[in-house]
């Protein structure tokens, strides 16, 4: 009697199973019971989308999902303004996020306060997996692995970045920030 490994050897494609380990022969595939007068659709006969030979016109927007930013607004910290602040944006067409860029701009010598993202809201949903703080710098525009899988926001839907900042700003200084999500619209 053969070992599996001189079949190798010899190249008896017959001694192969499914999965191309040697062992077991060949097993006819076992086809599905078909009842008479229904025909099953095969991927091979669907042909090509529609999308793949419709010419792009020019002014139209092409049809499925689409890598577009959704703005979420600027705030100031200046003197005599809240210490807590939010940015907020309804989506025109259905809305999935999955990248935050945040940008802080700061004048004056008092202009050193943490800012700190306190939740993501979208809708009434929050986005964050706990109640804890995240830098806002942590989503700066050079922040590397921070892609987020944010839930879908349809068009009534807001959503809303809420920050806090650590200590007030005295005088003329300011700290102006603002942010926006990368993601997928339809439409």
């Amino acid at each position: 009697m053969k070992m599996a490994y001189d079949l190798e050897v010899l190249g008896a494609p017959e001694f192969y199973d499914e999965l191309g380990d040697m062992g077991a022969p060949r097993r006819a595939r076992r086809q599905p019971m078909r009842r008479p007068g229904v025909r099953r659709p095969s991927v091979r006969s669907q042909g090509t989308p529609l999308s793949y030979v419709q010419p792009s016109v020019q002014g139209v927007p092409a049809r499925g999902a689409r890598h577009q930013p959704l703005g979420l607004g600027t705030v100031s910290f200046i003197l005599g303004s809240s210490l807590n602040a939010q940015l907020q944006a309804q989506p025109q067409r259905p809305f999935r996020g999955y990248r935050l860029v945040t940008t802080v701009a700061r004048s004056g010598a008092t202009a050193i306060g943490l800012l700190t993202i306190t939740a993501l809201n979208i809708g009434s949903d929050n986005q964050l997996v706990s109640s804890g703080a995240i830098p806002f710098e942590a989503f700066g525009p050079g922040a590397f692995d921070v892609w987020l899988d944010l839930a879908p926001a349809s068009t009534s839907i807001n959503i809303t970045l809420n920050i806090a900042l650590s200590s007030a700003v005295t005088g003329t200084d300011s700290i102006i920030v603002s942010a926006a999500i990368f993601g997928e619209t339809v439409g």
